[in-house]
């Protein structure tokens, strides 16, 4: 059976799980933009031994040039966030990275926004600031990134995001008014990202009356949450992890090959 790369967007509430999931995945290169997510696989062997390399491109307003001009650089081909990602690739070609993980894309997309707010403002023929326009510049550099550097990367795909629950203007906009809850991703790239992913699944996180956790994975929607998947997975994968993952996908193969084999 063809071994499938796995490229999953995954969205949820603070503790639903995000970063322990992409830690469980084989030979991981995470990019992080959520201060001190390493931490949660730094303090579990078992989780820091999937770990390869991380690095984090936080804003520091006392190394703006470094920290915020070079990595949202207007050519992208330049930032070094994607020279990172090309690392990784490297590493990939060379069998020491299966994975890449971007930590998260709710803090991306605003912080593209402070640099574009800081030093790529547009301005209208009155003189004033033109905010849509600069939206526009936000949607198509996160597309850029993610249709020519990200979504090429070969191995996994590992991308987290914020749980947002829509408001009523946007709500009241929606041709789909059931789906109450998205990924939390600024601007009009919210929408765009939902075709790239094979899956795109909402995690979640329930404590039960004896106070013990368990996680969940959402893969298709409902409960007014978005999700996708293009496996006919189970609408619920329970302990998600790369393993659960790659077991409930190896199953629709195989149950999508034996039903070709009986007609």
């Amino acid at each position: 059976m063809e071994r499938i790369a796995i490229k999953s967007l995954n969205y949820g509430d603070s503790g639903s799980g995000k970063t322990h999931l992409a830690s469980t995945y084989p030979k991981s290169y995470f990019l992080f933009t959520e201060p001190d997510s390493h931490w949660t696989f730094q303090m579990k062997p078992e989780l820091r031994k999937n770990v390869v390399h991380y690095e984090y491109f936080l804003p520091d307003p006392q190394d703006e040039e470094r920290t915020l001009k070079a990595v949202y650089n207007p050519i992208i081909a330049n930032s070094t966030l994607v020279k990172e990602i090309n690392k990784a690739k490297e590493m990939h070609a060379k069998g020491e990275v299966d994975t890449l993980v971007l930590d998260n894309l709710t803090y991306l997309s605003r912080n593209k926004w402070l640099h574009i707010t800081k030093f790529e403002q547009q301005f209208s023929k009155q003189g004033n600031l033109n905010t849509e326009a600069m939206y526009g510049t936000l949607g198509n550099w996160l597309y850029e990134l993610f249709q020519m550097y990200v979504m090429t990367f070969k191995g996994n795909l590992v991308v987290n995001a914020h749980l947002l629950k829509e408001g009523e203007e946007a709500m009241e906009k929606k041709m789909d008014k059931t789906i109450e809850y998205e990924a939390d991703v600024l601007g009009g790239f919210r929408q765009r990202v939902k075709g790239l992913f094979s899956n795109f699944f909402c995690l979640e996180k329930m404590v039960d009356n004896t106070g013990k956790a368990r996680y969940f994975a959402r893969t298709d929607k409902g409960a007014g949450k978005f999700a996708k998947n293009r496996f006919n997975l189970p609408t619920i994968i329970e302990n998600p992890s790369y393993q659960t993952i790659e077991k409930a996908i190896n199953e629709a193969m195989g149950n999508a090959m034996t039903k070709e084999v009986i007609k």
